[in-house]
């Protein structure tokens, strides 16, 4: 409620209380005579109060656009001579009402709009919310409202109050609209289109219930575990393409309406079942053997159309387990494989790559690699070559189809393991290896290898003859003695077997450690004796070597008297020499000048000599030698002493 206006006693004037109401007062025939103008449709109350402290109210009316007056009759100056115009909240609002508009998707408000009313306000709780809030404010003499900010699933409830300059009324019944969700949309194709193959894709199509703005696309790759939106699809478009797909995948679609107060519940879902690429078709694969260095496997194949490369796999195992070898794009459309063994079986197989995976395997392809076959041995003998005294084993053989390289392996027969030797490579087909290890037997072992692998082995047993050593010359240049050395080039001799062949026959051996020399003193002078020596190795023994001679011979005879350069030696002279080992006689020589004047033979071991040939006075020289029994093999002649006789 709100004052408008007061007058005092029966002042014959006007007071302006507000912009709009006036109230005035003037006296009509002794009474009290009050007006109060303003603007239409105003509700105002005039009262009267004598101490301006309690009022009476006098009565109510409505502002029509004309003043209008009162006479208090029952005016006493002692009632009170006071006056004031109260402007009247509106009645509150009846005939409330709302409905939902679904082609606008609005609530639709209307209600009666009570006398005394200036505007309408509106207030709105949603049935997820605790307080009504306001809404808007309706200028009278209006009636109705749209309420367009809705969320689809929620009730609303709506009331309205009136209000003017004098306040505002109470809040009407309240009333309440249910939203409903969005219908959902309908399904109007959802196919697969691989007619392009370098873009196949999934075809997507709806229509749309009445409300909707748009719709969302979802998507499940998880059999409907879950949804991911792919599109949001505005109308008047009622399609869309799905093409970030994945060959051998079902896809599970679903569509939820946009509407301006929310989104529709998801649609029944549609399922899409994506193919696989079709496989490649081979069109060879063959085993290329004609390079022995660099065999493979060659392959080709022809790709469907759409695919822009292929993986090549390949199985050792029988197909048991497959492993990628190789992706070859287009334009290509063949490789090879040179990561080969010989003797394996390879299964091969395709999988053509396009824009949304992978094809299924093709049909496997199967290609053998084939073994290479040992070398046939050709000979394997060993020759002693007596010029170099070296002992070789000379090897031959064929090589096989297909061999790059024949690895050549020897062993001794009583070891394990073999020591490789040797490669050879085509055209070689022999191998000589030098042997300083006499009577051993070795074993060979020949492989044939290429790129992919290793023949089985031949092998070939070569016995070792031990060589007869050489004999040098024997040396007799020390007295009573001959010395023998021999050489035989082996690394494996472990003694020799010396023989001295006598004269007369017959023969003296003796057995030596594994140098290569002897020494024999004090044979029996006076004889030629024959030497030969053999050796063994590795338990063997060889046969004899050549044959040398040696005479052993006395030593020189060493002179005592008379001294060399003696004088005044007396007649007979007795000539005297130190013992000469050996010696079976002696030679005594006497010269004057040239001219022997006195020669004979001492018997050993007498070792004087008494010569009466000689005259006094006289320069003489002599010389003694010692002599065998057979005349082989004499000492050399002394040095001569000359003396001079008295």
């Amino acid at each position: 409620m709100k004052t408008l206006g007061a007058l005092c006693g029966l002042l014959l004037s006007c007071l302006s209380l507000s912009a709009a109401v006036y109230v005035g007062i003037q006296n009509l025939n002794g009474h009290p005579c009050v007006s109060v103008s303003g603007p239409a449709n105003t509700l105002v109350a005039l009262e009267r109060s004598a101490d301006l402290r309690a009022w009476q109210r006098l009565g109510t009316n409505l502002l029509d656009g004309a003043p209008f007056t009162f006479t208090d009759e029952r005016f006493t100056s002692a009632g009170g001579r006071f006056y004031r115009a109260v402007l009247l909240p509106p009645p509150v609002p009846t005939g409330l009402a709302a409905t939902f508009e679904a082609n606008l998707q609005t609530v639709n408000l209307s209600w009666s709009v009570p006398v005394g009313t200036h505007e309408t306000h509106l207030e709105r709780r949603a049935s997820n919310e605790a307080d009504f809030e306001d809404l808007g404010v309706v200028a009278a003499p209006a009636n109705h409202w749209q309420d367009g900010d809705l969320e689809s699933g929620l009730t609303y409830t709506y009331r309205v109050s009136a209000g003017n300059g004098g306040g505002q009324s109470g809040s009407s019944s309240a009333v309440s609209v249910a939203v409903p969700y969005l219908g959902t949309p309908v399904w109007q194709s959802a196919v697969y289109d691989g007619s392009n193959p370098n873009a196949p894709m999934v075809r997507l199509s709806w229509s749309l219930p009445a409300g909707t703005e748009a719709a969302t696309v979802e998507r499940s790759s998880d059999g409907g575990v879950s949804f991911k939106s792919i599109d949001s699809v505005s109308l008047p478009d009622i399609s869309t393409e799905d093409s970030d797909i994945e060959a051998g995948k079902t896809y599970l679609y679903r569509l939820i309406a946009e509407g301006p107060i929310g989104d529709s519940e998801p649609s029944s879902p549609v399922s899409v079942a994506v193919p696989y690429p079709l496989a490649p078709t081979w069109r060879s694969a063959v085993y290329d053997g004609s390079a022995p260095e660099e065999p493979v496997v060659r392959l080709g194949w022809t790709l469907p159309a759409g695919a822009g490369a292929a993986t090549v796999e390949r199985s050792s195992d029988g197909g048991a387990s497959y492993t990628p070898i190789d992706s070859v794009s287009l334009p290509a459309t063949s490789t090879e494989d040179s990561d080969l063994k010989a003797g394996k079986t390879y299964l091969y197989r395709l999988i053509a790559e396009g824009s949304i995976g992978d094809s299924e395997p093709s049909s496997a392809e199967i290609v053998s690699v084939p073994s290479l076959s040992a070398p046939t041995i050709l000979g394997a003998a060993s020759t002693f070559d007596t010029n170099v005294r070296e002992t070789r084993v000379d090897l031959s053989w064929t090589i096989p189809a297909g061999a790059g390289c024949v690895t050549v392996e020897r062993r001794a027969s009583n070891e394990s393991a073999f020591e490789e030797l040797d490669d050879m490579y085509p055209p070689d087909n022999y191998y000589q290896d030098t042997v300083t290890e006499a009577g051993k037997t070795f074993i060979y072992r020949l492989v044939a290898s290429n790129a992919i692998g290793d023949s089985p082995a031949a092998e070939v047993s070569v016995a070792i003859p031990v060589p007869a050593p050489l004999l040098e010359a024997a040396d007799t240049s020390t007295p009573l003695e001959v010395d023998l050395s021999w050489s035989d080039d082996l690394d494996n001799e472990t003694q020799y077997e010396l023989q001295r062949i006598n004269p007369g026959g017959g023969t003296v051996s003796a057995i030596t450690g594994p140098d290569e020399s002897w020494h024999t003193s004090a044979p029996p002078m006076g004889y030629t004796y024959t030497y030969r020596v053999r050796v063994m190795a590795g338990g063997v023994w060889s046969p004899f070597s050549n044959e040398v001679t040696a005479t052993p011979h006395l030593d020189q005879v060493s002179l005592v008297t008379p001294a060399d350069g003696a004088t005044g030696i007396g007649r007979p002279t007795t000539f005297t020499w130190a013992a000469t080992p050996s010696a079976y006689k002696y030679r005594i020589e006497i010269y004057q000048g040239s001219t022997l004047k006195d020669s004979a033979f001492v018997t050993a071991p007498t070792r004087t000599y008494t010569s009466a040939a000689l005259v006094s006075v006289t320069t003489y020289k002599w010389r003694v030698r010692a002599c065998t029994q057979t005349g082989t093999g004499n000492g050399a002649w002394s040095d001569w002493f000359t003396f001079k006789t008295r």
